[in-house]
């Protein structure tokens, strides 16, 4: 069984509501901001669109994220953490929804039979999820300790007390021995100190909190060592949580910080790991490990809360009942002794909610012998009936509005009829920043529309069809009919001649055109954003149009070949694959034409079929071949010498698997005489390891309590590898040379993208729209 998904369920429901919510107050949080967020909404709404979903995508094994690759077209690493989280909780929704189960039951494969009926329920094991409430230890110790017992009358079982934020630690240790003195001995109580304190703060707290019977600590300092030794010096155990969102991208890394014994418990927030696929394989690394996973909130709505708690209940119930003697490293008995106990999740926040983004029934729990829980069937009717409150949610998402238009521009003898796309009107950003996109060969301008719709929250964004390509028309004096050109560049190349390029296409002529169609769109200042073909033209216009053009993002662009013999050989051989693209079609030659090194990368890409298809409706195949040969890059003039004195502001962006325009943009960056930028040796980046980190990781290698061969892995580990525990900031990779990142005053120059080559618009336009912002919004 299969359904339709479309825009407007995760634009009304879920996707374009509670993320949104959530995500503005969770700064502190989580790395990303409210407006990352929405730009990456803006384009799922666009690649969302009749994308088909089955139950098999909820299975958190992996499907999820083979749907977002292969279905939906996306890099599953690309989406920010909070709007992947958000996204499955639409999918969960939508599929529980069609399916009728709850989605517990949807997590678990169980879908063969409907809602359970109240009966059956009351006997599931797994019908509810335990909470745990949170204290904040703000206050005298004696309020702290009425705050504790108030909640210990509701039915609390288990409290988490927020610490760290006083003067002294044993402040804070103050008022948790008045929290256990007033609510007694059979009260669970846990820490948390949020990295606040160093390890001797940590110390000077564990110590005087001997005898107070906590459950754990949760992430007591930044430093992950000090945790061996602090639970050998108090034998209080630790609780990882800021680590784990941290290590969410390197499970190896996450295994060995789980593999200390004094870690006993994973706090984990789907909203910070990057929803539940996520989530649960870090679970399942933690029990198998001999720990506890805790579902935790980050203070989100009843919708989020809703369900997490069905996906804690999933969790629960793939917890073993016992760990074998192989995957015991010295937590057997905590673990034997907890694992057939109810974890208390941290849910609780719920009751600091002051508004919420539902009306009516929202997330709620009740009180039993056993403690206070959250039943799955209400966090399922909280899910089928939200009514939503519109008095605190932003407004939904809404498309940009495109407009096309043609724009008529009369230059150097030609006339240029440029067909163009734009996100302005008069009611909305039409004052904003103009943001011109060009497209590369064989592309057009629709090919940016997922980049524009999310640029232009803060920009008027316009992409133009180039000469020959799209809906552009050219008309020139030089020849009415490109057929009688390209006929006779075929027989004066087959004779040995030059093909006869036409000065009309050249790229002064096609720039001059483009800088007075440019005066139409706008009065002010433009920033250009190019690819190839369409990067070459923003590179010229922006060293020799400059006081038309405000910034540049060159996207896999070439400034020229500066050796005249390159030169004549590329332009040949541009002629030649002019005169092939006319005698063998558009078809033969666009297959041939991808099938080069070039595009390896994007014929992997799930969207590759669909760009190919794009590719083949190209109407003007003259016009193609005229700018192969006009616009040959062995025709360009040179740019390298403007470079070195350029006063444009310019970003140099290419794929990570495009090592050709990657070292041709540091190539650039080292000729600019402003930027910041010389090669690293790898003995100035050994010497650059922090000096604290060496001589507690001494320490912690002679510590018995911690694994051997652990130690050693951390040891290479942190040589190796971007890591928390090593304090420079050079980016590295390995079996590659090492670099300083280039930069000038004016901010970062080049970028690298994750995940893509050459076409870096088409294969990851998540990672390009943030690196485009970044740039433009350190220049304002």
């Amino acid at each position: 069984m299969s359904m339709q998904v479309e825009k407007d369920f995760f634009c009304a429901s879920l996707l374009a509501t509670d993320v949104l919510a959530l995500t503005a107050p969770l700064e502190a949080l989580h790395k990303e901001n409210m407006r990352d967020v929405e730009e990456q909404l803006r384009i799922l709404v666009q690649f969302l669109k009749g994308v088909q979903l089955n139950a098999t995508v909820a299975l958190l094994n992996g499907s999820f994220s083979d749907w977002l690759l292969n279905k939906v077209g996306l890099m599953p690493d690309t989406l920010l953490p909070t709007v992947r989280c958000c996204l499955e909780m639409a999918v969960l929704g939508a599929l529980s929804s069609c399916y009728g189960c709850n989605i517990t039951d949807l997590l678990y494969g169980d879908i063969t039979f409907r809602k359970k009926n109240v009966e059956n329920t009351a006997k599931d094991v797994f019908s509810h999820v335990r909470i745990c409430a949170l204290i904040d230890s703000a206050g005298a110790p004696e309020d702290v300790a009425a705050s504790a017992l108030e909640l210990v009358k509701q039915g609390f079982c288990t409290l988490k007390i927020k610490v760290g934020r006083r003067a002294s630690p044993l402040d804070d240790a103050a008022a948790v021995r008045a929290v256990r003195d007033k609510v007694g001995p059979n009260v669970q109580l846990r820490a948390d100190a949020n990295r606040h304190w160093t390890f001797e703060q940590a110390l000077e707290f564990a110590n005087a909190v001997r005898d107070c019977g906590l459950q754990y600590l949760e992430e007591p300092t930044k430093v992950l060592q000090d945790i061996s030794m602090l639970y050998k010096e108090t034998g209080l155990p630790v609780a990882l949580d800021e680590s784990i969102d941290e290590y969410a991208k390197n499970l190896s890394a996450m295994s060995m910080a789980f593999s200390i014994p004094a870690v006993i418990s994973a706090v984990i927030k789907p909203s910070s790991v990057g929803g539940f696929e996520n989530a649960a394989l870090i679970a399942k690394c933690a029990h198998r490990q001999g720990m506890i996973a805790v579902i935790s909130a980050a203070f989100e709505s009843s919708i989020s809360l809703a369900v997490y708690g069905q996906f804690a209940a999933y969790v629960d119930r793939k917890q073993p009942g016992s760990i074998s003697p192989a995957e015991d490293n010295g937590k057997k008995k905590f673990y034997q002794k907890n694992a057939f106990q109810t974890v208390a999740h941290g849910l609780g926040t719920y009751m600091w909610l002051g508004s919420d983004t539902v009306r009516g029934k929202r997330f709620q729990a009740s009180s039993s012998a056993e403690g206070v829980n959250a039943s799955i069937r209400d966090m399922g009717d909280v899910l089928q009936n939200i009514k939503l409150n519109m008095d605190i949610l932003k407004p939904q998402l809404t498309e940009s509005n495109i407009t096309s238009e043609i724009y008529t521009i009369d230059s150097s003898g030609s006339l240029f009829s440029f067909h163009v796309l734009d996100t302005g009107d008069l009611k909305s950003n039409m004052e904003a920043p103009v943001l011109i996109f060009l497209h590369g060969f064989l592309g057009h301008g629709e090919d940016w529309l997922p980049v524009m719709h999310a640029l232009s929250i803060s920009y008027r964004c316009i992409s133009i069809d180039l000469p020959g390509h799209g809906k552009t028309n050219v008309k020139d004096k030089f020849c009415d009919d490109i057929s009688q050109i390209v006929t006779v560049g075929f027989q004066k190349l087959s004779a040995g001649s030059k093909f006869p390029a036409e000065k009309t296409w050249s790229i002064q002529n096609i720039s001059l055109a483009l800088s007075i169609l440019f005066k139409q769109i706008s009065q002010k200042k433009v920033s250009l954003v190019g690819y190839s073909l369409g990067a070459r033209l923003s590179l010229y216009m922006s060293l020799k149009f400059r006081q038309q053009i405000a910034a540049a993002v060159i996207i896999s662009g070439n400034p020229g070949l500066q050796d005249p013999a390159s030169q004549r050989e590329r332009a040949e051989k541009d002629d030649a694959l002019a005169i092939f693209l006319k005698i063998s079609g558009l078809q033969s030659f666009v297959h041939s034409w991808y099938q080069k090194p070039l595009w390896e990368s994007l014929r992997s890409h799930p969207r590759f079929k669909s760009i190919l298809h794009t590719r083949m409706h190209q109407q003007n195949v003259d016009g193609l071949a005229r700018v192969l040969s006009s616009l040959s890059l062995g025709r360009q003039p040179s740019l390298w010498e403007d470079l070195a004195s350029h006063h444009i502001p310019l970003l140099f962006v290419a794929g990570k698997k495009d090592p050709k325009y990657v070292e041709i943009a540091y190539q650039i960056c080292g000729i600019i005489p402003d930027s910041y930028y010389k090669p690293l040796t790898k003995s100035t980046l050994i010497k650059s390891v922090n000096n604290t980190f060496c001589s507690r990781f001494n320490k912690l290698a002679n510590d018995e309590t911690f694994p051997d061969s652990v130690g050693q892995d951390m040891k290479n580990f942190q040589l190796d590898e971007t890591h928390s525990f090593v304090s420079y900031e050079h980016k590295i990779e390995r079996n590659k040379s090492y670099r300083t990142e280039c930069k000038t005053d004016s901010g970062k120059m080049i970028h690298e993208v994750e995940n893509s080559g050459h076409a870096v618009h088409l294969e990851n336009p998540l990672e390009l729209v943030h690196a485009v912002r970044t740039f433009l919004n350190n220049l304002n």
